[in-house]
């Protein structure tokens, strides 16, 4: 090889080369059918999360004590018996509500449109139920930040 390399030339190692790919050949095919066998099954990975802290505890607290006062509002006497409402006919109730030019957004669609967001904000602004939505984006972006980096969390 060394007495070939003086002056070099393209096919000193043509013959080397062949050998080589001919014996790669085969671990090769059954690896790229290994990845595509591998490729084709999708894995459904379910991530849970879980808080635990005094705040935490504090506002589980308030959630439990909100639901049992709504709980308490949402009965009335009739008669010697006590009808409850569903919450079917409260969310048809406030769908009534909502015009006919608005009935087709969707929630995803209002986190793709900046503007209709900040309107859908300050609509929840004035109706004192904007706690829900900021609670919601804070932890959004808490949970876009990567793990490692101790400083933003």
């Amino acid at each position: 090889i060394y007495m070939k390399i003086q002056p070099p030339f393209e096919d000193l190692f043509d013959t080397a080369e062949e050998y080589i790919l001919l014996l790669l050949l085969e671990p090769w095919t059954k690896m790229v059918k290994s990845d595509q066998i591998a490729y084709k099954k999708v894995e459904l990975v379910e991530e849970t999360r879980q808080l635990d802290s005094t705040y935490f505890r504090k506002l589980q607290a308030l959630h439990k004590e909100t639901l049992s006062k709504k709980a308490g509002d949402t009965t009335c006497e009739i008669g010697s018996g006590i009808l409850s409402l569903s919450n079917v006919s409260k969310r048809t109730e406030y769908w009534d509500n909502v015009p006919a030019e608005y009935k087709h957004f969707k929630f995803s669609d209002l986190l793709n449109n900046k503007l209709e967001f900040e309107h859908f904000r300050q609509f929840l602004e004035t109706h004192s139920s904007s706690m829900d939505l900021m609670c919601w984006t804070d932890i959004e972006q808490l949970r876009r930040i990567t793990y490692r980096d101790r400083n933003q969390r």
